[in-house]
């Protein structure tokens, strides 16, 4: 059973239940390449697997990525996917009833709403055999809105990342901002909007707040008045699957506590923070 005030955390080779406090580990399910994305709804948890590594010589498009189903327990219950292709699977939430998964491969946001699955484009859907134009790998829930962290591609200052803000229900664009390079995640710190700048090793606010990390800041979660911020090495791509994760752990006002290694495990991509109500 899943105990309060863990995090749950997606790595390249894990499933892992994580104390915050004296950095115990509990492995919840490895050995199927490439996790990525953790949410959920009431006593269900939904997980993102790409079934590919980063080092495979499978080609990306013939990538087909699927979402493993848990109970509260973390007992595995199915595998489930649409009949189109999950192609590099990203941040998945869920959020109005509905599991949304981003699929930056595609430049497309996948949309299960319990019985069918559809495609979003959030930009509309690209016209050439190159889709990743903007690499779509963050969504997040604000209220009635969907943010959605278009990274760009870009790595100077000549192509910021940006957070697309969308009402709902009609995923109508009302919002546009400018914010970090490489970026990944959106959400709220008091009232400040953030992400992780992830090319530049740090965090940014749109207020102007700036924390360094080191690294390659991505995944940031909230539990026990502490925040954690998951960091990975920089690496090439074949070479990320082993690289080392860590998670640094701050205060509410981004004063560095700790660190805690989860060395073995590869690059961290994902964390969801459980407590108490959650439990409950």
């Amino acid at each position: 059973m899943i105990q309060p005030s863990q995090l749950i955390v997606t790595t390249s080779k894990s499933l892992l239940a994580l104390d915050p406090v004296d950095g115990t580990i509990r492995v919840l399910d490895s050995g199927r390449e490439h996790y990525y994305g953790v949410t959920k709804s009431l006593d269900t948890y939904y997980v993102g697997i790409r079934h590919r590594s980063n080092a495979s010589p499978i080609p990306k498009d013939q990538e087909r990525g699927r979402i493993l189903v848990f109970d509260q327990a973390f007992r595995f219950r199915e595998e489930i996917g649409p009949d189109f292709p999950l192609r590099d699977i990203h941040q998945i939430t869920m959020h109005a009833g509905m599991l949304w998964v981003t699929c930056s491969y595609d430049n497309m946001v996948a949309v299960f709403d319990g019985v069918r699955w559809r495609q979003w484009y959030p930009l509309g859907e690209p016209d050439s055999e190159y889709r990743d134009r903007n690499h779509f790998n963050s969504i997040s829930a604000f209220a009635n809105q969907l943010c959605v962290v278009a990274h760009n591609l870009g790595s100077d200052a000549t192509k910021p990342s940006e957070l697309l803000f969308y009402n709902l229900p009609e995923l109508k664009l009302v919002r546009r901002v400018a914010l970090g390079f490489q970026s990944h995640n959106a959400w709220l710190h008091g009232d400040e909007l953030m992400t992780c700048s992830s090319g530049e090793g740090r965090l940014r606010g749109i207020n102007g707040t700036e924390v360094l990390t080191g690294g390659f800041p991505r995944s940031a979660a909230y539990a026990n008045d502490e925040i954690y911020i998951g960091l990975s090495e920089f690496s090439a791509r074949k070479d990320r699957d082993e690289s080392k994760g860590e998670i640094v752990v701050f205060g509410p006002k981004w004063e560095k506590r700790r660190t805690l290694s989860l060395s073995g495990h590869g690059m961290i991509t994902d964390m969801l923070a459980i407590t108490a109500g959650d439990i409950a």
